[in-house]
């Protein structure tokens, strides 16, 4: 153990002749000063976080409004039934299947190009075309007059290897006139490409 001395605990910093609450006033008088900025910080950080939660409460109302109206425009144009769990994924399954429907229609042939084959099939064979009508069923209907039964499955066959599915619907034959027939085409998936 060290031997006690004097004065050893700072006793002589002790100044009696300063007063002891003057650095109390000291520091009153310091946040005295610093009051007003510390109360308008304060406020402006309430009204900033006042601003925001009503600047959020707004875009969310906003972004509501937005998917009612997109949920109502897809219930009017492309998903009349069902509940809509996500808006891109159904719409873009949607649009696939709206596509492919479409490549679908595109690769069908059209009335006016079975028309184009056939006549160039049947300007090699002499044949009289009374009517040619377009029936959604059916396809191209065509009725012919041709000199005889030999000359129609001839006929029928050239169609079929031009790409025509040609079959023939009804066929009579006629006084002095040979074969009446009625032929209806459809273009097969294989045939020559437009």
């Amino acid at each position: 153990m060290a031997a006690p001395t004097r004065f050893a605990h700072n006793e002589l910093a002790l100044d009696l002749a300063r007063d002891p609450g003057a650095e109390r006033a000291e520091m009153r008088r310091t946040l005295s000063r610093l009051r007003l900025p510390l109360a308008l910080a304060m406020l402006g950080l309430v009204g900033w976080i006042a601003a925001t939660m009503i600047e959020t409460r707004a875009l969310d109302a906003q972004g509501l409004a937005y998917r009612q109206n997109a949920e109502r425009i897809l219930r009017q144009v492309m998903i009349p039934t069902g509940p809509i769990l996500d808006i891109r994924s159904q719409v873009a399954q949607v649009m696939d299947r709206a596509r492919n429907a479409s490549s679908e229609v595109e690769s069908e042939a059209r009335p006016l190009d079975v028309l184009r084959r056939a006549g160039a099939v049947m300007a090699n064979h002499e044949t009289t075309i009374t009517r040619v009508s377009y029936q959604p069923g059916a396809g191209l209907v065509i009725d012919l007059q041709i000199s005889d039964f030999a000359a129609l499955d001839a006929l029928v066959s050239d169609l079929r290897n031009a790409g025509a599915e040609a079959r023939v619907a009804q066929s009579v034959t006629r006084e002095n006139t040979g074969v009446e027939a009625v032929l209806a085409m459809a273009v097969t998936e294989g045939g020559p490409k437009r």
